[in-house]
């Protein structure tokens, strides 16, 4: 009998006798150079996404014209961090059928994700061609507008989606991102339509994560970003999105050690470490990354720096 102590092991057979599959995904266990998520919850989200693929693929098998199915099997995928074969279910859907909006927005989804803007604009309007009131593929060609800093066409393909389904919360955290990423910076702007974003949509982890960054970078308001931020990783963490979870769960424990002082005209490091009751050299260590040049010139402060000031 082979005996194998490591968790990966342990992940696979209990993956095993869960989901009759040997190898799970990494929602539960990233093998073989890390350790499993031990997590409850998240080992049901995969063997119930697991147990829906294989329902869609029955009913693929039953109706293999319908688009519907290839898509919702590549959403599982998705989830499952399967990218490629969730491309090739999208692929599928737009095969069999070319006017599939849903389809090509996942596909130019998946592009922009690798960084193929070229392909992700011309698989936007495909949909856009195929469902011109389809909200969803203009907020996916408002991303790769923005994401090439082309920023009043990526306003008005938000605006469109939001005239469109005025529900869909995603159009609103563009027109959110477009006032912060722009030249000329809209913070007050920006908060009315994440805000506006929760109110379509209040599970919405992203929105969630981007008023915590606006609180955090652009008010200076420490205790309403952790509050955002905690919200967003518990939303991340239910959705089965591991990586938003663990950026933004990394981010709340540095927060959670930190208060964030504003440097102002006239401040000086040693007023500051005087101010909280601790030494220049803690605050140096506190901001070496960010601000390198304060190891070598302590006494050059800009203002706008926002220093962490351990507690």
């Amino acid at each position: 009998m082979l005996i194998d102590n490591s968790a990966t092991w342990w992940c696979s057979l209990e993956h095993w006798i869960m989901a009759n599959e040997w190898i799970p995904s990494n929602l539960t266990c990233r093998s073989p150079n890390s350790s499993p998520q031990w997590d409850t919850f998240l080992k049901s989200r995969e063997y119930k996404l697991k147990t829906e693929i294989r329902e869609y693929t029955r009913e693929i098998s039953i109706q293999p014209n319908r688009p519907i199915f290839y898509y919702k099997r590549g959403n599982a995928y998705l989830e499952l961090e399967n990218d490629d074969a969730a491309f090739n279910d999208y692929t599928k859907s737009v095969k069999v059928d070319p006017k599939y909006a849903p389809g090509y927005t996942k596909i130019g989804d998946l592009y922009l994700l690798k960084g193929d803007r070229d392909r992700s604009f011309k698989e936007y309007n495909n949909a856009i061609s195929a469902d011109p009131k389809y909200a969803p593929s203009y907020v996916g060609r408002g991303n790769a507008y923005l994401a090439i800093n082309e920023t009043k066409s990526a306003f008005n393909d938000y605006t469109t989606s939001i005239n469109l389904d005025s529900s869909y919360s995603l159009g609103y955290v563009g027109r959110g991102d477009v006032y912060i990423y722009q030249q000329e910076k809209d913070k007050e702007a920006a908060l009315i339509e994440y805000k506006r974003a929760i109110q379509a949509d209040p599970n919405s982890a992203i929105a969630h994560e981007r008023m915590g960054n606006l609180y955090y970078n652009n008010f200076d308001n420490l205790e309403a970003a952790i509050e955002k931020y905690e919200k967003a990783a518990e939303l991340f963490l239910k959705n089965g999105q591991i990586n938003s979870y663990n950026k933004t769960f990394k981010l709340l424990k540095e927060l959670n050690k930190y208060i964030v002082y504003t440097a102002k005209p006239g401040d000086s490091l040693s007023g500051i470490a005087q101010e909280y009751g601790i030494s220049t050299q803690v605050i140096i260590s506190a901001n070496r990354e960010t601000y390198p040049t304060l190891a070598t010139n302590p006494d050059r402060i800009e203002i706008g720096w926002k220093l962490k000031i351990p507690q």
